[in-house]
């Protein structure tokens, strides 16, 4: 705890001897933890890749490769939707200090194609999973 609390106040001495404003050193705070959110993203997709592979090998060699394969889908579905939430979390931690007219507009049109593509990935995994529990009860699993 000491030692973040020296690296904060060493971080604070840095800025103020470069004579930094406000909103310059908001902007760099909000860049690196929109770094940090976009790295947290990028691992969650790579986690949720090396589970649906791990996975995806094993129920090549099974009878019931269907349910298999749709169990593994609707992880890697929530994996690929929570990183995507991540991702434009991040995209709106860059723009949301001092944004000009031409960042509102990425970020617009960033969130629009994150936020359908979010959307319909949600809706797959609903529509997977009722089929899964169809499937589960038609052969009498809990």
């Amino acid at each position: 705890m000491f030692v973040l609390k020296e690296r904060v106040l060493f971080s604070i001495e840095i800025f103020t001897e470069k004579n930094l404003t406000m909103e310059e050193i908001a902007k760099q705070i909000a860049h690196h933890l929109s770094v940090v959110v976009e790295i947290v993203g990028a691992i969650i997709i790579g986690i949720g890749l090396l589970k649906f592979l791990l996975g995806y090998i094993p129920s090549l060699m099974k009878n019931n490769q269907y349910v298999s394969n749709t169990a593994l889908r609707i992880q890697l579905g929530s994996s690929l939707t929570l990183a995507l939430e991540l991702l434009l979390a991040a995209d709106i931690l860059l723009t949301a200090v001092g944004p000009s007219w031409d960042d509102i507009g990425k970020l617009a049109a960033i969130a629009t194609i994150r936020t359908a593509l979010n959307y319909f990935l949600e809706k797959e995994l609903h529509t997977l999973e009722a089929k899964h529990k169809e499937h589960a009860i038609e052969k009498g699993q809990p």
